[in-house]
């Protein structure tokens, strides 16, 4: 014969009794955490009130670009801000931002470090000039008068120049002249010479002019090795640059041609 093994059971009482400080916490945690999520959201405690713009770099953003980015999410939860849709709506509609990496300082403060964009020449224009960095991308703002100390790059079709504010140009002339000022930067003869102008008016023949009006002939491509020939002409220190029009590079040799 089996035996059946006897069940004990608490008395209902005592269990009732043993739940109800396990009710009464959880009933506290949940009041805690709806407390702390009200302060949270509706304190402004933590209402962003402050943007701070950190420029990274030599580079420097427009007057209306600060202006907008030091209001940004003002007035909202610092928590409701979504940094990633944040960077990605800026880097959209301020093409003259190149980097940005934005930081929530609590309780209230947003931080911007923003790299510009470096324009190193200008575009010119019927209606004056438009700033363009080495990738290309034409800044946002025409200016009247020309910027002292970037070279001029002529020849491109002042329209193709408007429709391309904000956004990177694929003008062949445009992009072979920004690749010759970099080889010209990077072989430092602009270190001892003075870029006043590109011209990209025949995209396969480029010309830029130096200081005394001296115009050199440097093609379409091979600008390094040409650079290099440039740089031992002048290192020579026998020219007379008052006595020359122009130095073509263009055929493999040097030629001169006198005033």
């Amino acid at each position: 014969m089996v035996r059946r093994s006897k069940r004990f059971n608490l008395p209902k009482p005592l269990k009732i009794r043993n739940l109800i400080p396990v009710v009464v916490l959880v009933i506290l945690g949940l009041g805690v955490f709806n407390w702390l999520r009200a302060f949270v959201v509706d304190s402004p405690y933590f209402k962003i009130s402050k943007v701070e713009i950190c420029v990274i770099g030599r580079a420097l953003l427009t007057d209306k670009t600060v202006k907008e980015l030091l209001t940004v999410h003002k007035g909202r939860n610092i928590f409701d801000v979504d940094l990633k849709t944040t960077r990605d709506y800026i880097m959209a509609h301020y093409p003259e931002v190149r980097t940005i990496v934005i930081n929530r300082e609590f309780p209230n403060k947003l931080i911007l470090n923003i790299r510009p964009r470096r324009p190193i020449a200008q575009v010119s224009m019927y209606s004056g000039f438009c700033l363009v960095d080495a990738e290309g991308v034409i800044l946002p703002g025409v200016r009247g008068l020309s910027v002292e100390g970037l070279p001029i790059i002529k020849g491109v079709d002042s329209g193709l120049v408007s429709a391309c504010i904000g956004r990177k140009s694929n003008h062949l002339g445009l992009i072979r002249a920004l690749r010759l000022i970099g080889i010209i930067n990077q072989m430092r003869f602009s270190q001892g010479h003075e870029i006043h102008m590109i011209d990209v008016s025949d995209e396969k023949n480029l010309s830029f002019y130096i200081e005394g009006g001296i115009e050199i002939k440097i093609g379409g491509e091979n600008f390094r090795e040409r650079v290099a020939m440039l740089n031992k002409t002048f290192d020579t220190g026998r020219l007379d640059k008052s006595q020359i029009r122009y130095i073509d590079l263009r055929f493999g040799n040097v030629i001169i041609g006198p005033k």
